[in-house]
């Protein structure tokens, strides 16, 4: 059996092919289907789409090198550069169906489905993963026909007939746009709408005493979770500091994740304001960092936050709930799938109220201990294994396998 991807490096996965990494970091619903796949003995093809500079390979996992990597494309994106490279890559497509026998094309993302009609030309059945969508929230904004016409590729991915599409249920809104665009409910694909899973990991005790004589902040901290881009808003963390420090307390805020996913813009945005509003000596800027690390930066915060604006039901969230984190997270109606206000985390609306519970919980900790067990026991109730969740992957991509 042979699968052809088409998909971008997505982050963390870059760091397998270019980085020569090990272990699973940023994206992992892209990630670890892709190693359950490969390890059922399904050889896997790949083009890589990039937007920046070709990369050489450097791939050390046992298991990615399993992958064979056909084609690195460069994807422009200014017109008209943007025009000739989607032809480009049709013609890409089209070559390789031509002279390969797949069973099967997963396109990942929403750049590539500009080939989806080439992939049935060929009668090559096809299925589209979306990582969530941005599209819903602009739609609620701009209507339907605005958001077409400035977002048109994302929006074939949604019109377009293939096997399925399967997409995230992260809180961003891809049911409720599917339903908008098809009312009727005749949409020329499968829709799978399916939540993320987690890994469930065991901290070693010595390492976790390293970690807290090494790495741990020595004063009270908050965590946010994220690669820095702007609807992740970690401006609003430098608001919440501001607003503590009025009522005279100073704690740390710890930002873990990449800061130049998406360019170092948004990065340096963040950093100048936390000068200009005289909190960022209580900023600590870590970059990418382990699946451990977080686990236990989770743990030990006084709280973990999640305050993006599109969707907060994300992998991150799940490994907030699986640490024991006392999370505390924009009140939304996905979200309340999971937390039970007060129960097993905390929902707020605004950054001031988010302030006031941090206030609450920094002078008196041990009144919100069950709070923590709450969101580990919604995690193992609600939330599956990545080995269980990736498995239902590959039967799914297998079920349209003629």
């Amino acid at each position: 059996m042979r699968v052809l991807y088409l998909t971008p490096a997505w982050f963390g996965f870059d760091k397998f092919i270019y980085e020569g990494a090990q272990n699973v970091t940023g994206l992992p619903s892209f990630t670890y289907p892709l190693k359950a796949l490969v390890e059922s003995g399904v050889f896997v093809d790949m083009v890589i789409i990039y937007t920046d500079q070709p990369r050489d390979y450097n791939i050390q996992s046992d298991w990615v090198k399993k992958i064979t990597f056909m084609h690195q494309f460069k994807y422009n994106l200014s017109l008209p550069k943007k025009i000739f490279s989607i032809f480009r890559f049709r013609r890409l497509v089209a070559r390789l169906l031509e002279e390969n026998d797949y069973d099967f094309v997963y396109v990942h993302g929403s750049s590539p489905s500009v080939a989806n009609d080439i992939v049935r030309s060929f009668g090559v059945p096809l299925g589209q993963r979306l990582y969530g969508t941005f599209l819903w929230d602009k739609v609620k904004r701009n209507g339907v026909l605005k958001t077409k016409l400035k977002h048109l590729v994302e929006y074939l991915s949604f019109v377009t007939k293939k096997e399925f599409l399967l997409v995230t249920d992260d809180g961003s809104g891809a049911d409720k746009l599917k339903n908008t665009i098809f009312p009727k409910g005749d949409e020329p694909y499968d829709f799978y709408y399916w939540k993320n899973g987690v890994s469930r990991i065991f901290i070693e005790k010595e390492y976790e005493n390293f970690f807290i004589n090494n790495f741990l902040p020595k004063e009270q901290f908050i965590f946010y979770c994220a690669r820095f881009d702007a609807w992740k808003r970690q401006d609003r963390v430098l608001n919440i500091l501001s607003f503590l420090k009025k009522v005279d307390v100073t704690i740390k805020a710890v930002f873990a994740g990449p800061f130049d996913t998406l360019g170092i813009d948004y990065y340096n945005e963040v950093v100048d304001l936390a000068k200009d509003m005289g909190v960022l000596d209580q900023c600590i800027f870590l970059g990418s960092v382990s699946k451990e690390d977080i686990y236990l930066y989770n743990k030990y915060a006084l709280a973990s936050l999640s305050l993006y604006d599109v969707c907060n039901v994300t992998s991150v969230f799940h490994e907030m709930m699986t640490s024991g984190a006392l999370i505390i997270t924009k009140d939304e109606d996905d979200v309340r799938h999971y937390i039970s206000n007060g129960e097993n985390g905390f929902l707020v609306n605004d950054d001031e109220e988010c302030a006031c519970l941090i206030e609450s919980i920094y002078k008196r900790p041990s009144l919100f201990s069950h709070v923590r067990e709450g969101a580990r026991n919604t995690s193992q109730r609600l939330t599956m294994e990545w080995s269980e969740r990736s498995q239902h992957e590959v039967e799914l991509i297998k079920k349209y396998i003629n």
